[in-house]
C-alpha cells in the first residue's frame, strides 16, 4: 500500500484519515461512507465528493484455476516466472498452459477527490484524494487455437494471450478505499503569496 502524502497537515491528523479511509464500508454511487469517515477524521463537516476519474486502465490481478482457487496472486508475475523459467520462450509457455482453463482477474482503479471548508476564503479548504478500487473477473489466460501461438514474451506479459474475455464479468471483492493524498489549499496559496511578494520585493530592490 503506498504512503499517502500531504501539503500543509502534520502526520497524525494525515494518519487518523488515512485509517479512517481504508476502514470504510463501500458505497459506490455518491461514496458517502468516505466522505462520512474523512469529515469525523478532520473534523469537516461539509466533507463531500467533488469529482472523480474513473477513465484509468486496469491492473493486473489474479490468477485463478478452473474451480476459482488462488494460483498466483498478481497474474503478471506469474507469468514473467514462467518465462524466466522458460528462459524467455513464450511459446513454451504458452504450449505448457494453453489447455488449461484459467481465468485472470483485474483490478480496477478510480480516484475520488472530496473537500471540506477550513476556513472563511474561497482558498480556505482541504482537498482530499481517495483511491477507490474494485476486483472484476476479466478473461481466460491462454486460447488453445494453435493460430494464437505468441510471437514473443511481450505478448504473454501485456496479456494478448488471446484468451477470451469473460461474459458479464462479476465484481470479486467490495471497493477498497486507500487515501493518496490530502492538500490543505489555503496554506498552498498563502505560500504562493508569499514567494511571490519576496520575489517581487527582491526584483524591486535589484532595480
Amino acid at each position: 500500500m503506498l504512503q499517502p502524502v500531504s501539503y500543509g497537515l502534520e502526520a497524525e491528523p494525515t494518519a487518523r484519515a488515512a485509517a479512517a479511509v481504508e476502514a470504510s464500508v463501500a458505497e459506490p454511487r455518491k461514496h458517502v461512507t468516505v466522505a462520512n469517515a474523512l469529515s469525523q477524521a478532520l473534523n469537516m463537516p461539509d466533507m463531500a465528493l467533488v469529482t472523480h476519474h474513473d477513465h484509468y486502465s486496469p491492473t493486473p490481478g489474479r490468477l485463478l484455476d478452473e474451480s476459482g482457487l488462488v494460483i498466483a496472486a498478481n497474474w503478471q508475475t506469474w507469468m514473467r516466472e514462467q518465462i524466466d523459467l522458460a528462459n524467455g520462450n513464450a511459446v513454451t509457455v504458452w504450449e505448457r498452459y494453453r489447455e488449461k482453463a484459467w481465468t485472470t482477474t483485474e483490478w480496477r482503479p478510480n480516484l475520488l477527490y472530496f473537500s471540506g471548508q477550513t476556513g472563511g476564503r474561497a482558498w480556505d479548504f482541504h482537498q482530499v484524494a481517495v483511491r477507490a478500487q474494485q476486483e472484476f473477473t476479466s478473461k481466460r489466460l491462454f486460447s488453445r487455437e494453435s493460430w494464437y501461438r505468441p510471437h514473443d514474451k511481450r505478448e504473454l506479459l501485456d496479456g494478448n494471450c488471446a484468451g477470451p474475455v469473460v461474459e458479464n464479468a462479476a465484481a470479486l471483492s467490495p471497493i477498497r478505499y486507500s487515501l493518496k493524498e490530502i492538500v490543505d489549499f489555503g496554506k498552498f496559496v498563502d505560500l504562493g503569496t508569499q514567494l511571490y511578494s519576496e520575489i517581487s520585493t527582491s526584483s524591486a530592490i535589484d532595480l
